[in-house]
């Protein structure tokens, strides 16, 4: 394998080593934690179907022998599955949606590939020991394992639970109401096909609206000792296997060559937000991306700063990034 050193024209006229090829993928390796500067070539930099995906180095193995597949990651659907029913059974999330399932897709899919025309927002991304999804649901664990550490926060919890079941009747009460009166005049001076309209878009809501049982349930559940030393144990086997995704990795950032075929409409959105001088914006790859595809990765061995996430759109801009981080 040849290693080489690449000279890029950032600032100080920057050095990192060491590099390796594979293939045509060229690793560059920064051990500066505090590094901002862009570690590829310009034109890397200045092509457009150049995206870039944050990853971890757990991971490189399978994706640069496999590519991307975004129907399978490399995560099992277990753990995420397990936090999922964990939370829904102490009625969580509930603030929006009345205690419904927590649905991992989306927007925390393990299946859903994004990719940024943003270096930097990637690595950002790539700062979440084991992914984006893992961190989520990490949290997501711990506000389980917080409202079930004392009886005194279960029973909160369920009090809250029971106040936004009762603001829901209420509402639906008086929706009902609404309807009712609205349709007393419409029956006589709609025409018959109309009205039927009417009556059936009423139907409709009513079956679109979340069921309020699992609410129940969740209280029931949110009092019951053994259930929750029961949930308690099942977040623990499935924490540690998320947790252990990240164990001993470090943040990686790859360059992929892409197609715009690939992302419909988005491209064109892109295009255009970044001829405004935007590179925030992520796009939805539904499409496999081959191995072949992988042309440039930047390793962080040590880590580095997931915050720092300039709006570079110019090269001339990337020139000046040590400066804008000072």
């Amino acid at each position: 394998m040849d290693r080489k050193t690449i000279r890029t024209a950032g600032p100080d006229d920057k050095v990192f080593e060491p590099v390796q090829e594979v293939g045509a993928m060229r690793i560059v390796r920064i051990d500066d934690p505090g590094g901002v500067s862009f570690p590829f070539s310009r034109e890397v930099f200045d092509d457009r179907q150049a995206l870039y995906h944050g990853s971890w180095s757990t991971y490189c193995q399978d994706v640069e022998a496999r590519g991307f597949i975004p129907s399978d990651r490399p995560f099992k659907e277990g753990p995420f599955r397990a936090i999922s029913g964990a939370l829904e059974a102490i009625g969580l999330p509930s603030d929006d949606s009345m205690c419904t399932a927590l649905r991992i897709s989306p927007p925390y899919s393990y299946k859903d590939l994004f990719l940024t025309p943003s270096f930097w927002g990637a690595r950002g991304y790539a700062t979440d020991g084991g992914g984006e999804v893992v961190r989520h649901a990490l949290e997501m664990a711990e506000d389980f394992r917080r409202i079930c550490a004392s009886r005194a926060s279960r029973a909160a919890r369920a009090e809250y639970l029971k106040a936004a079941i009762l603001k829901e009747e209420e509402r639906r009460r008086q929706e009902e109401e609404h309807w009712a009166q609205e349709l007393e005049w419409k029956r006589d001076v709609y025409p018959a096909d109309e009205f039927a309209r009417e009556e059936s878009e009423h139907a409709r809501c009513r079956r679109e609206r979340l069921p309020l049982e699992p609410s129940w349930s969740a209280i029931a559940t949110l009092g019951d000792d053994a259930a929750i030393e029961e949930l308690l144990a099942i977040e623990e086997i499935a924490r540690e296997e998320l947790s252990s995704l990240g164990g001993g990795g470090y943040p990686v950032v790859y360059a992929i060559r892409v197609e715009p075929e690939w992302f419909g409409d988005a491209w064109h959105s892109y295009i255009q937000n970044w001829e405004r001088g935007s590179n925030s914006m992520e796009l939805l790859c539904s499409h496999t991306i081959g191995a072949d595809r992988l042309i440039a990765k930047a390793e962080y061995p040590l880590g580095t700063d997931g915050k720092f996430t300039p709006n570079c759109t110019t090269w001339e801009q990337v020139l000046r990034l040590e400066d804008q981080k000072c």
